[in-house]
Order: C-alpha cells, then sequence, then structure tokens
C-alpha cells in the first residue's frame, strides 16, 4: 500500500540512493554528524540543497511535527500555519531547492493531508483537484525544480495512489499504465531532476512494488 507519509519518506531514499555512487572517489573522506533538534523526541532529515543547508521535520515532546531547517547547526523551526496541533499531526518538510524555496506537506485536525510550497515565510498551499479529502488522504508535493515545477503523490476518494506534477497551478496526473487501481493500490511519484525526469514507485494489482522513471515529453 502507498501511503503519503511513506512516498514521502521512499522518495528521500530514491534520492539518497545516488549519493554512494557519486561520492565513491572520495569513499573514506568524509564523516557522519548527528542532527538532532534540540528537545525533539524524534529528528528526521530528509533533504539537503548544494549549499548544505539540511531540512526535514521532528517530533516534540506532545508528539506533534515540526518541520525544522539546519544551517550548520543553527536550527529554524517551520510550521505551516494550517497545521494540525494535535499529536501525529502538524509540519512534514521534505525538500528545498538551491534557492532555498521549500516543499513539504501539513497534517490538519481532520487528518487530511495538503502540500505546501515555503518561499521565504510565505507558505502556499498546493492540493491537487482530485485529492481526497478525509484522513489519511491529500496532497504531498517531494519536489521542486530550479524552475518551478511541482511533483508529489495525491491519495483519491477511493484512497488510490496518483502522481502529479504541478505547473503554475495546472496540474497533470501521472499514472503508470502497469499500476493497480484498487484501494492501496496506484502510482507515487517520489522525485524530480530540474531537467524534469521522475521517478517513483507503483503498485500493481496484484500488490507487488515496482520502481519507475518518467523522462518528460519532447
Amino acid at each position: 500500500m502507498i501511503t503519503h507519509r511513506l512516498a514521502l519518506i521512499a522518495g528521500v531514499a530514491t534520492a539518497l540512493a545516488v549519493v554512494p555512487a557519486a561520492a565513491a572517489a572520495g569513499a573514506g573522506q568524509g564523516g557522519y554528524t548527528t542532527i538532532d533538534v534540540p528537545g525533539a523526541t524524534a529528528t528526521f532529515t530528509v533533504g539537503v540543497n548544494d549549499a548544505g543547508v539540511v531540512v526535514g521535520w521532528y517530533t516534540d515532546s506532545h508528539g506533534v511535527n515540526q518541520g525544522f531547517i539546519d544551517r550548520g547547526g543553527v536550527f529554524t523551526t517551520v510550521d505551516d500555519p494550517h497545521a494540525g496541533t494535535a499529536a501525529g499531526q502538524g509540519t512534514f518538510l521534505g525538500f528545498i531547492s538551491d534557492q532555498g524555496v521549500m516543499a513539504g506537506y501539513y497534517v490538519t485536525q481532520s487528518g487530511a493531508d495538503h502540500g505546501f510550497i515555503d518561499q521565504g515565510g510565505v507558505f502556499t498551499t498546493v492540493n491537487d483537484p482530485h485529492a481526497g479529502t478525509a484522513a489519511g488522504q491529500g496532497t504531498v508535493p517531494v519536489g521542486i525544480t530550479n524552475s518551478g515545477v511541482i511533483a508529489g503523490s495525491y491519495i483519491d476518494a477511493g484512497n488510490v495512489s496518483h502522481g502529479f506534477i504541478d505547473r503554475g497551478g495546472v496540474f497533470t496526473t501521472l499514472s503508470d499504465p502497469n499500476a493497480g487501481t484498487a484501494s492501496g493500490q496506484g502510482t507515487a511519484a517520489q522525485g524530480i531532476s530540474n531537467t524534469g525526469v521522475i521517478v517513483g514507485t507503483y503498485v500493481d494489482s496484484s500488490g507487488g512494488q515496482h520502481g519507475f522513471e518518467l523522462s518528460p515529453s519532447r
């Protein structure tokens, strides 16, 4: 089954999967640095730009999730103003571009997911028009190109997952032709490159999970 939260985490894993190959020549020269937001019960680092600015989310002592930015060990909390404030709700920050534009999603009091873009502290909600509005449904952006194209996934009212591309508010649905169409199945976009290549996962009608790569149309 594809869920928004798992899709976002898996999308981060997809992005990180390219790091070992790229860094192979420098193997043994790096080091691990633990990142813990002060006072958090759990910290999740899921995005980094070329300037080394790290983003993610943390869970506070009340079980509420909040986004954060880590600039060289200096932490800034990021909370979408529409996010719920009960345990399991809150703001999940998952991506930052080289220009500092951030993308993520928030969970409301009803349990629905809504995407957002944060540009210098100005939040813009991103909701695919086909997304469901019940708990566990909604919209989750997973990346934004330097030119402002947003990619992500949404879960519809039938609990089927679909990828999407948002070009200036014009949404295009992405559904792998091999994906199943029943509840818990479908397509999840999990990353987009600056050239428009999208990667993700689909669940087929038998429940099998498969990766995919979608090249932009010429």
